[in-house]
């Protein structure tokens, strides 16, 4: 598990406020409506947005059946958030900031955590308030269709590789901040309480200039504030994660491909190929040689044969004979081919989303 999957589960003890993220991201790239995925650095790529009129077709998808729209925002403080009450009061989070400044630096090596039986400790704090943005229901239903009807191409596309390997993201829930501070101390990674490596995800770490929770840097922590167009920086979200596949599925009925000739005359089936027969004159000289092919009946077996006129039969007549069992060959050979589906190894799962937007969701979907 890395840093950023342990930092999501410790502090999923805080219900009905979405997936943590362990590197905030800017609301401007992952926002309600955005469909993307995460990298292998946790950075988020947006794919397209379908909150935004003509935007996925823009992008090379077909348009939702209507644009998604944002409900109204909510605002509240946090202060600050922890993985539980042991890591309350190591990081001093019960003194807010001052008590975060105060705390003495937490200790999880594995002989700790050995002796004393914890676990991982992970916080978050943010001293601005945490807007909350979220689609308007109903939004399942119309984005389980946009993703049926496009998976094809996404799984085609450029991001195809990506979606594959990091699954495709649709975005329903934000909560977004102007600045935070965040820590973890890793019970599974050691590395991970080293500090973290924000160089590759071109995040806006706060730094020595900063405002007070840039002081946190000396105690371990990692702080973070929105930029000029960032539009502040999302520290939860929630959304459907799909994983789409390229797959295939044989044909149960292949097409039956008839020849209307083979229908005109039903006695020949097929053609041998051609062979020679000498022509002897009176004196029993060879003086040159005729064409034949064999006929063949619907079993395969001979039952006579055929002369070929070389002017007609031979060089015409024969070779539209041969292109056209090539291409009856080459239709059979595609027809057997495993057809491509795109609707029905669609696996989604519901993470971060509150169970009273679900149900507002179900019930916007009746009525």
């Amino acid at each position: 598990m890395d840093a950023a999957e342990e930092y999501a589960e410790l502090m999923n003890v805080n219900k009905n406020e979405g997936k943590y993220l362990f590197y905030p991201q800017r609301f401007s790239r992952l926002h309600p409506g955005s469909v993307g995925f995460f990298n292998r650095h946790g950075v988020w790529s947006e794919i397209t947005d379908l909150c935004e009129e003509g935007r996925p077709k823009r992008d090379g998808y077909e348009n939702p059946s209507r644009p998604l729209k944002l409900d109204q925002p909510t605002e509240s403080f946090w202060k600050t958030r922890s993985s539980g009450s042991e890591a309350e009061m190591n990081f001093g989070l019960t003194g807010g900031l001052s008590g975060a400044l105060s705390a003495a630096p937490v200790d999880v090596s594995a002989e700790a955590k050995n002796k004393s039986g914890s676990s991982g400790q992970a916080a978050l704090i943010t001293e601005s308030a945490v807007r909350h943005e979220t689609l308007e229901a109903p939004f399942q239903g119309p984005i389980q269709k946009w993703v049926e009807k496009n998976a094809k191409a996404l799984v085609d596309s450029d991001y195809g590789e990506d979606v594959a390997t990091y699954g495709l993201w649709a975005i329903q829930a934000a909560w977004v901040t102007k600045e935070c501070a965040i820590t973890l101390n890793s019970a599974k990674n050691r590395e991970a309480n080293l500090g973290f490596d924000v160089g590759a995800t071109g995040l806006g770490k706060v730094g020595a200039s900063g405002g007070s929770l840039a002081k946190l840097e000396q105690k371990g922590w990692t702080a973070y504030e929105a930029k000029e167009g960032d539009q502040g920086l999302v520290i939860a979200f929630g959304g459907f994660k799909y994983e789409l596949h390229k797959f295939f599925k044989w044909r149960s009925n292949p097409l039956k491909i008839t020849d209307t000739r083979m229908d005109e005359r039903p006695e020949t089936i097929q053609v041998t190929p051609l062979f020679t027969k000498p022509i002897l004159d009176e004196n029993g000289v060879e003086t040159g040689f005729e064409i034949f092919k064999h006929i063949l009946n619907e079993n395969g077996e001979k039952i006579g044969e055929e002369k070929v006129d070389i002017g007609v039969q031979g060089k015409e007549g024969e070779g539209n004979e041969r292109r056209d069992a090539e291409r009856e060959k080459e239709e059979q050979e595609r027809q057997e081919k495993p057809e491509e589906k795109e609707d029905s190894m669609i696996q989604c799962d519901t993470v971060g989303i509150s169970e009273t937007a679900l149900e507002a969701d179900s019930k916007a979907k009746q009525a």
